[in-house]
């Protein structure tokens, strides 16, 4: 298979893992809220989350592993190859054992001091505390084969594990409104034993299917070992703020007013993450390339596809946002029936967020290929950390909830010009080129998509047909409006000659 086949196919793949977890996440989650009631998810949308600050690492490791693994394919290392999966399994040996270490300490303090919990549910959420911190052990653990996973593109085997995981918390949800015993405890041992699961399949797939992760710790090279730790150590800035600014605003809610606002808050977030997965598939799926080419000396292939990847996942990003949007009121009172509080703002306000970063997101793997990222990792953790003050200041001098969340909004702003500097700094991008072939066009569409489907909705009652309409609307509209604006004759040929192949290799396949 091409490899721009070979990107299409596997975002294809996990859209439609995508598409499969929304729909399943959106049931569970209605049953969850049910099954706890506001109060107790709150709590478990504020421990779980805390618990996500002290795992940030979690993520960078795996962007670290994976683009260590890509770059060492394009030059064609074998034994290289090998040791840099044997060097990321020590590393996340040691810091699965310091993660959960940190997180038994921290737990005290927590508790005592930051948490704001009922005191007769203080219990069942420290239960609920230690459960998660095993399941971000096994999180952790998991990383390395993952990483290795996406590095030989096989996206397929990611969608089918995601779409399992997604069953099985929908079970989680169905066992938990059945069960006598105190269901907010029995949600975090069952994700726990859950997350062992995923570990464990992840774990059987490589060693089956891959080399290189046969772990040989004796061929570990110390300053191999000292790159991947300084590479993951600067990664690991951004991983952090990104997850401090996420759960530190809910604390910082939480402080001011209660667990009740951390449900609606938790709804935001999940919102927002389900429709930055549109991106972030087509990311993922391209970034083994993006990298690879960097790795070959083929730098200008690597931009021409950062800016093709840059529209596609804006696009289909916006294909979600701008319905979502406009219809967020019904679609969370057919979602959940009774909605939190601040809830349907929340979620408008919040789903700016994965939009704006739909356009420059795709930049960070031709960044990160390049290895020189202690300037650009600085930067995106100050912005991303000033948000908690500037919010903590808003909140304390009683302007709006609405207003400090859309502190957010501003930093995604500062985030994307930040990618592009750096990516001009490091990657000789051409800025100007970017604005006129990417940026101006992509406002062009969603003016377009946005006004035509609030033109569309205004003629209808609110209804589960108006929703379809308006969904289909700015679907339509985005579809047409980005194939004349936003995309070049030389993208728009290549896109459907390469559906064109792949049709044809599914027609012969049957």
């Amino acid at each position: 298979m091409q490899p721009k086949d070979r990107i299409m196919f596997n975002t294809g793949i996990l859209a439609f893992k995508m598409l499969c977890s929304i729909g399943l996440a959106l049931f569970s989650t209605r049953l969850v809220l049910q099954a706890l009631g506001v109060d107790d998810f709150g709590i478990f949308q504020l421990v779980a989350g805390t618990i996500g600050i002290l795992s940030f690492m979690n993520m960078a490791m795996a962007a670290s592993t994976q683009r260590h693994l890509s770059f060492e394919m394009g030059r064609g290392d074998v034994e290289a190859l090998q040791r840099v999966f044997s060097t990321s399994i020590l590393l996340h040996i040691l810091l699965g054992i310091l993660i959960f270490i940190v997180l038994e300490i921290a737990a005290v303090p927590l508790f005592e001091s930051v948490l704001n919990i009922q005191s007769e549910r203080i219990a069942a959420a420290k239960f609920i505390y230690h459960a998660m911190a095993l399941a971000t052990l096994f999180s952790i653990s998991s990383v390395p084969y993952e990483a290795a996973i996406t590095a030989h593109e096989r996206m397929a085997i990611l969608a089918f594990v995601g779409i399992a995981e997604s069953a099985a918390k929908l079970g989680i949800a169905i066992i938990l409104v059945f069960q006598p015993f105190d269901r907010l405890k029995a949600y975090g041992l069952l994700m726990a034993l859950l997350m062992f699961f995923v570990l464990v399949a992840k774990r059987l797939y490589c060693h089956m299917n891959f080399s290189e992760v046969k772990v040989h710790f004796r061929s570990i090279r110390s300053g191999e070992f000292k790159q991947m730790l300084a590479f993951t150590g600067w990664t690991s800035m951004t991983a952090l703020s990104d997850v401090l600014q996420g759960q530190g605003l809910a604390i910082i809610f939480n402080y001011f007013f209660g667990v009740r606002i951390n449900a609606a808050y938790g709804i935001a977030r999940q919102v927002s993450g389900q429709t930055k997965y549109l991106s972030a598939v087509l990311i993922k799926a391209a970034s083994p390339q993006t990298v690879s080419r960097m790795g070959e000396g083929r730098h200008k292939d690597a931009i021409r596809l950062v800016f093709s990847i840059s529209k596609v996942s804006y696009l289909l990003v916006l294909a979600l946002a701008v319905p979502l949007w406009i219809e967020m009121e019904s679609v969370l009172e057919i979602w959940l029936k009774n909605p939190p509080e601040y809830s349907v703002w929340f979620c408008r306000i919040i789903l700016i967020t994965p939009v704006l970063r739909g356009l420059t997101k795709p930049f960070q793997p031709l960044i990160h290929a390049t290895g020189e990222i202690g300037r650009y990792q600085r930067f995106m953790t100050t912005v991303q950390l000033l948000v908690l003050p500037i919010a903590a200041i808003l909140l304390y001098y009683k302007f709006s909830v609405y207003l400090a969340l859309f502190t957010i909004v501003f930093a995604e702003l500062l985030l994307g010009m930040g990618r592009l500097y750096h990516a001009k700094v490091l990657c000789d991008v051409d800025i100007a080129l970017f604005f006129r072939q990417v940026f101006f066009p992509a406002i062009m569409v969603f003016a377009l998509s946005f006004g035509g489907a609030c033109w569309v909705a205004s003629g209808f009652e609110e209804s589960l047909i108006r929703i379809v309409i308006t969904t289909m609307t700015g679907c339509i509209i985005i579809a047409l409006s980005s194939w004349t604006v936003i995309f070049s004759s030389f993208e728009r040929q290549l896109l459907l000659s390469t559906i064109g192949r792949l049709k044809a290799r599914l027609f012969a396949s049957n």
